[in-house]
């Protein structure tokens, strides 16, 4: 990824959206989790953003990347056996009871899960501002190899994100386990668990909007034969 500004998919893209090449601007997006502490269910997902037009040696700067915002994340299973645990009234539970957040291991009890811990719609309010400048692009004054070129129009396309395996698998919806019961372990194409280890095989790759459907229909099913 030493230039990722160039490269046949930007042009690709250019000519399928009639953008000029010079207008077109690729950020590039990282999202890496932390758990706050070792005995700790809480992880915080840092959603970060820099621009593609940035060489290598600059995005390994920490002051060329700037934040988007935070997600957090509390495991259903954990907080609901902490919540379990303090409604036992064990003589135990007094420090843990105070630890618990209002509404911790309550969220997705009965069916009634609570938007904000809802990943999806998280990453959408994050990235809500950069999906509206995809729309409208942006005027701005750039400084590129010594020379300042004022009032460029710049077009954000966002074509790849820099995550880890976990935040790749949240992003797509794929189960974060890799055993024998998933049906695909490749979270790109259709290519079954059985045949994971032949290098020739070739399987129609996934889209978004082949997902997207499956989940408005709420086909539960075939949503799991390609997780």
């Amino acid at each position: 990824m030493g230039s990722a500004s160039l490269g046949v998919l930007v042009r690709h893209v250019r000519v399928a959206l009639g953008i000029c090449l010079s207008s077109l601007m690729q950020p590039i997006i990282a999202a890496d989790g932390t758990h706050l502490g070792q005995f700790s269910c809480y992880e915080l997902t840092q959603m970060q953003i820099a621009l593609g037009c940035l060489s290598q040696e600059a995005r390994e700067k920490d002051y060329n990347w700037g934040t988007l915002g935070w997600i957090p994340n509390i495991p259903k299973d954990k907080s609901q056996g902490r919540r379990s645990f303090v409604e036992s009234g064990h003589a135990n539970s007094t420090r843990l009871r105070a630890q618990l957040t209002h509404d911790e291991g309550l969220i997705g009890v009965a069916g009634s899960a609570h938007p904000s811990q809802d990943l999806h719609v998280m990453i959408s309010f994050v990235l809500k501002g950069l999906v509206q400048l995809q729309k409208t692009g942006f005027t701005w004054d750039l400084m590129y190899n010594g020379r300042l070129h004022k009032g460029m129009k710049m077009i954000p396309f966002v074509s790849f994100l820099r995550v880890d395996t976990k935040e790749a698998d949240l992003l797509c919806g794929k189960y974060l386990n890799r055993n024998k019961h998933v049906a695909h372990l490749c979270r790109e194409c259709h290519c079954p668990t059985g045949e994971s280890d032949n290098h020739l095989a070739n399987h129609k790759a996934k889209t978004q909007s082949q997902i997207a459907t499956l989940v408005l229909q709420k086909d539960e099913i075939r949503l799991k034969e390609m997780s």
